[in-house]
């Protein structure tokens, strides 16, 4: 029992109260719609009775009533006619609210994976960039795309299939219970232990495979990111054949997987079929070995039918949803694990960061990952001013990513200080400092998009005549106006787009952004001599009023600098 809490527990925490409110609403239509079941087999019942012995339930006290109100004849034609109207009626109405109970599962389930999806990637793109690095981008898909899924759909989705079928299975069996209880009883208990002696044994087969498919589907994405991410070296190697073996390994693994639920789910229907007809053949023969006619008992056997045709989807609905919730339930302690409370958030607002940067210094700086002893980085001293463009140089591996990132504010240093405009200052995941800096990498993200909002995406700004006119301006500036004239987006035009347009583009951003520090790191890598030229010419430019750090291994582009730090 305690173990069961603990699982309703973790799952309550993955749903926002909002939900919960509607996860009340749901379960009130449930039990509306187990009533109008009730009221199904019920009528049924009272219709058969009409036509095999309507003196009998003419004599009920209810009916009487209803006689009397209704002003109805005490006829046999009239009263078949009465209750087959109301048969009728209820058959309309248990479909409708049957539909719409389960409109409002299946909202329920797409609603929260939509929001558990939204809180994810928020959570991601809002963690700090230590915690970030420690997963690679297909656990992060997975996660989002895959476990969100299997948790709202398949484990909530099914929590709510076992709940809808239970609440309607108690009400099916009211009408057979007063009828006969014991044997009603007896039937319930053999059901149920059935389908635990069932599910207990089927347990650690399902786990296993909820876990083997986690892994499976990880693997898939990687292989997907790797492949499609180098498509280039893929076709100059000549791997298409081993990507495509890796890949259709993986495939086939999840393809097993699904072939063996299936079939464990779906065998279910006919076992539970055979077991339910069974058992209402030794309740027939209970009920007729001491009688030579059957007639008395019609309308007991067709109760009976009835409910045994109500009881077989319910039952199996509970043993598949059962199935699905062992298979699927290992995602809950990873959904958890990715929304710990306990994650450093962004800082913002930061009273500590002056509106104008005038100068950064590095004071002693030293830097390592984890509880590494050794120091990536060891006592670094500089200073970075505005109007200057300033040089850092170091051999690969010597630490020049590792100071960027410190500068930015995405790592915190271990030991050291860091001082902005003389005063030490926190900058750590600090969203006001983020505000002030731009960074240009070697290899530009291009957004599909129109040139407009690839311009202004760092303040999400809309196509306000203001922004356009900004972007133009910069367009201009950076010798980009063609793309004016070009009403497609830049996805579509990407194998185009030249190495040099690419570099513009994310200064343009940088510009757009008005930062105050922009940083280009290895800017000049993928471009030829003119392009090259260029865009040094552009950075040399830009120095006025901001910070400039630059980065790269080509020591003829040192010449732009107006100091080099060496790392």
């Amino acid at each position: 029992m305690n173990k069961i809490i603990k699982n309703i527990d973790k799952i309550l925490i993955l749903i926002d109260k909002k939900n919960r409110f509607s996860l009340v609403l749901i379960n009130l239509f449930f039990v509306l719609n187990a009533i109008f079941q009730f009221l199904f087999i019920f009528s049924f019942y009272l219709l058969i009775q009409s036509f095999s012995d309507p003196d009998a339930i003419m004599d009920n006290n209810l009916i009487k009533y209803l006689n009397k109100f209704l002003n109805l004849e005490n006829g046999k034609i009239n009263l078949s006619n009465y209750f087959v109207t109301i048969f009728f009626v209820i058959v309309i109405l248990s479909n409708l609210v049957f539909i719409l109970a389960n409109f409002l599962k299946f909202n329920f389930s797409f609603n929260l994976l939509t929001k558990l999806r939204s809180r994810l990637y928020n959570f991601y793109l809002t963690q700090n960039f230590v915690n970030f690095i420690k997963k690679n981008n297909a656990e992060y898909t997975n996660v989002i795309l895959s476990d969100c899924e299997r948790f709202s759909m398949q484990i909530i989705g099914n929590c709510l299939n076992i709940l809808l079928a239970f609440i309607s299975l108690i009400f099916v069996l009211i009408p057979i219970s007063i009828i006969n209880f014991k044997i009603t009883l007896l039937s319930f208990i053999s059901l149920t232990i059935l389908f635990y002696i069932s599910s207990a044994y089927l347990k650690p087969t399902l786990k296993k495979f909820g876990f083997e498919i986690k892994e499976f589907s990880k693997n898939r994405f990687e292989i997907l990111n790797e492949s499609l991410r180098n498509f280039n070296e893929i076709k100059l190697e000549n791997l298409e054949n081993f990507f495509k073996n890796k890949y259709y390994n993986k495939e086939n693994q999840i393809n097993q997987i699904g072939k063996k639920l299936s079939i464990i789910n779906h065998s279910s229907k006919p076992i539970i079929e055979i077991i339910l007809i069974t058992g209402f053949f030794f309740i027939y023969k209970f009920l007729f070995q001491s009688s030579s006619s059957i007639n008395q008992y019609i309308d007991i056997i067709a109760v009976a039918i009835v409910t045994l045709y109500k009881l077989m989807p319910s039952a199996n609905s509970i043993y598949q949803s059962i199935n699905e919730i062992n298979y699927h339930k290992v995602v809950i302690k990873n959904l958890l694990k990715n929304l710990k409370k306990n994650e450093i958030k962004t800082v913002s607002n930061n009273k500590d960061i002056p509106k104008k940067i005038q100068q950064i210094k590095l004071n002693n700086i030293s830097f390592n990952y984890g509880d590494k002893k050794s120091f990536l980085i060891n006592k670094i001293n500089f200073v970075l001013e505005k109007n200057t463009i300033t040089g850092i140089h170091g051999v690969s591996g010597s630490g020049k990513t590792t100071i960027l990132n410190i500068i930015t504010g995405l790592l915190k240093h271990k030991s050291g200080s860091i001082l902005i405009n003389k005063k030490e200052t926190n900058i750590f995941n600090n969203s006001k400092w983020f505000k002030k800096i731009s960074y240009v990498s070697q290899n530009v993200n291009i957004f599909n998009d129109t040139i407009h909002k690839n311009i202004s995406y760092n303040l999400g700004a809309n196509k306000t005549k203001s922004n356009t006119k900004k972007t133009i301006s910069i367009l201009n500036s950076l010798n980009l106006k063609e793309f004016l004239k070009r009403n497609k987006k830049l996805d579509e035009l990407g194998k185009t787009i030249s190495g040099g347009q690419l570099q513009r583009i994310a200064i343009g951003r940088a510009l757009f952004k008005n930062s105050e520090i922009i940083i280009f790191d290895e800017p000049t890598r993928n471009l030829d001599n003119i392009n090259e030229i260029k865009l040094l010419n552009i950075i040399k430019r830009l120095k006025k009023n901001k910070i400039i750090i630059f980065i790269s291994h080509n020591k003829k582009n040192s010449t732009i600098c107006d100091k080099i730090v060496k790392i």
